[in-house]
């Protein structure tokens, strides 16, 4: 008796485009879709009895949700995209390619419909997702290398076929480590004692199924940082400052040495909450920021790798 193992997992992932190979992404979690099959009740009432619902199926509503992990990787050779490109895309973001120099991404992308296609291989069986959009956090804690997970909706089938896992190549880019040596966290000009950060895009992901339309968009976003630190005396007391004036404070962290560099900068970041907790016997401060756009569109935050 042949039982499937959970580890035999690749996932190819492409914006726009029928994934292929070349679009295999490194994940952390093994991938195992769930189908969401639309089934329903209704009465049958006249036969003189109780209990007489019956069932009924929708079977071209079939969804799947999931969550892609991964660790992010800068590209291979500077300005080109990396490994996380299409599921970047797949969330709405805008990518800019500086050859040599960067690959940027921002707020700016297709959200309108759903981009996105993958294809999931669990143990010699597969399922196409189609019509996918996303939700997208970045995340660091101080000694780990940088992760990136997106909080993915498509349209699928309800039982997968048989098909053999393909031979594909895992991308060669580097792992980006959040270490004392190479992070630096500024707030209104003030470097942090950091200890962890994440960019969460809050993104709206909803569903269109009409008589011609089966997929997943995006309708807004309300993105959010969030970073911890440990408390210098005097000098973090500017957090409640900052709080109490509701203004925007300007953020900027760099993890990374260039040519293995994550940049986010947010120009417009309002304050939303400060709190202060006990870490050992040191004070530390966790404060919460909305990344507003300053009446400028897709001003809200820059994803810079370089």
């Amino acid at each position: 008796m042949a039982l499937q193992e959970t580890l035999k997992n690749t996932v190819i992932i492409k914006s726009g485009a029928v994934p292929a190979t070349t679009d295999v992404v490194a994940i952390t979690d093994p991938i195992l879709l769930s189908p969401k099959v639309k089934t329903g009740k209704s009465d049958a009432i006249g036969a003189g009895s109780l209990a007489s619902s019956t069932g009924y199926v929708d079977n071209s509503d079939v969804t799947a949700e999931f969550s892609v992990s991964m660790e992010l990787r800068s590209p291979v050779t500077l300005g080109t995209a990396c490994e996380a490109s299409n599921l970047f895309k797949i969330s709405g973001l805008a990518e800019t390619l500086t050859a040599t120099t960067k690959a940027e991404y921002k707020l700016g992308g297709i959200t309108s419909s759903g981009t996105g296609q993958a294809k999931v291989y669990n143990d010699g069986f597969s399922r196409l997702v189609t019509g996918m959009s996303a939700s997208m956090k970045i995340s660091g804690k101080i000694g780990e290398p940088v992760k990136v997970s997106f909080d993915t909706k498509g349209v699928t089938t309800a039982a997968a076929g048989a098909e053999t896992n393909p031979v594909v190549t895992l991308n060669a880019g580097s792992k980006i480590i959040m270490s004392k040596a190479n992070t630096v966290v500024t707030v209104s000009g003030t470097t942090l004692s950091i200890m962890d950060f994440e960019l969460d895009l809050g993104a709206k992901v909803e569903r269109s199924y009409t008589s011609n339309t089966n997929e997943f968009y995006i309708e807004n976003y309300e993105p959010k940082l969030s970073i911890t630190f440990v408390k210098t005396k005097t000098t973090d007391e500017n957090a409640w400052t900052q709080l109490a004036a509701g203004g925007q404070s300007v953020i900027s962290i760099t993890v990374g040495s260039t040519g293995n560099q994550l940049v986010i900068d947010a120009a417009k970041a309002f304050s939303d909450s400060v709190d202060e907790s006990d870490d050992r016997g040191r004070v530390t401060m966790k404060r919460a920021f909305t990344l507003e756009n300053g009446g400028t569109a897709n001003n809200n935050f820059l994803i810079t790798l370089k």
